[in-house]
């Protein structure tokens, strides 16, 4: 623990990379429905917690390096091996396909899907700021309704009526994040505690709304099919996963989740790298019998969250890596 830092935040990042790559590889265990309502709400409502307005300028600087650097980065190494395809095979269209990935981010195919969240980040972030220094700085009881009555318009605005094929470098799904980053910001300014009875009502509520949102929610392709549901379902499920993490805080588990958490960005792309390009189904499938797909995916969600870990473990011992991936 660094001082006084409350680490609860960092265990929830912790947590919730894990949530991604079992979300991304454990499609045996029909877990990713369930997944995919609230695992990416989180992290841009853990985000938003720790907002404070910036100058455009200063925050441009700063999250270029910290969104878009590590985005070029894993990028570049997939156009790299799309090139080494295209040599190997001699098909230019293993090159073409990546490049076209990289330029447009996977607008209109997925094919650089799990990087998105590093643009929507750095969308929602640079939008969300514009409108706190230029319209709403100091918060005010009605400043606060206001925004996010704006930012819920735009979430809105952003779900319904701005096809995917249009979302390049996913500007689209950076606007509609602005909800639940806001969402954050504001349980930041206002310190809101619920009650025991509250709390309990307002997690079985999301359960609840968990259970009917399932399948509905694909905030890559900025898919909520029930807005009012999926978005009581993220939030509560969050709220709930604060709540358990807490108290985790003192215990071994929860230290050793919150250095997970500290390096979640370096998880996210080394992750994302071996999710697009690296064949791990096919190879345990060499040394597992037919048919046991349960068993495929286990040990492939676990080869995943170990390299990931080995991966981390590597970059808090490379200063170059530490400045990439912003680790202090």
């Amino acid at each position: 623990m660094e001082g006084n830092r409350n680490i609860t935040f960092d265990i929830m990042k912790g947590v919730g990379i894990l949530l991604v790559i079992i979300g991304h590889v454990a499609n045996g265990y029909g877990v990713a429905p369930f997944i995919y309502v609230f695992h990416m709400p989180l992290f841009f409502i853990v985000s938003g917690y720790f907002y404070k307005p910036k100058q455009p300028s200063a925050l441009l600087k700063r999250d270029a390096k910290l969104l878009l650097l590590p985005y070029c980065l894993v990028a570049m190494l997939i156009l790299l091996y799309g090139a080494t395809m295209a040599f190997i095979r001699h098909d230019a269209s293993k090159f073409t396909y990546w490049l076209e990935a990289f330029l447009y981010a996977g607008v209109p195919e997925p094919t650089i899907s799990s990087l998105w969240f590093l643009l929507a980040m750095f969308w929602c972030r640079m939008v969300y700021n514009l409108l706190n220094v230029y319209f709403f700085e100091h918060l005010t009881n009605c400043k606060t309704i206001l925004l996010g009555v704006i930012t819920l318009i735009i979430f809105v605005v952003s779900v319904r009526f701005i096809p995917v094929e249009y979302n390049y470098y996913c500007w689209a799904i950076g606007l509609s994040s602005m909800f639940f980053y806001m969402i954050g910001h504001v349980a930041r300014l206002s310190d809101l505690h619920l009650s025991k009875v509250a709390s309990v009502l307002f997690v079985i509520l999301g359960f609840y709304c968990l259970y009917l949102s399932t399948g509905e929610v694909d905030m890559h392709h900025n898919r909520f099919d029930c807005l009012p549901l999926n978005i009581i379902a993220a939030v509560s499920v969050t709220y709930f996963i604060y709540l358990v993490c807490a108290r985790c805080k003192d215990l071994k588990i929860g230290n050793r989740l919150a250095w997970f958490g500290r390096y979640s960005l370096a998880a996210y792309c080394i992750h994302s790298f071996m999710f697009m390009i690296v064949p791990w189904d096919k190879l345990l499938r060499m040394f597992i019998p037919s048919g046991n797909e349960l068993l495929v995916s286990g040990g492939v969600t676990l080869l995943h969250i170990a390299i990931s870990i080995a991966f981390c473990l590597f970059v808090g011992h490379v200063r170059m890596m530490r400045a990439v991936f912003s680790i202090k």
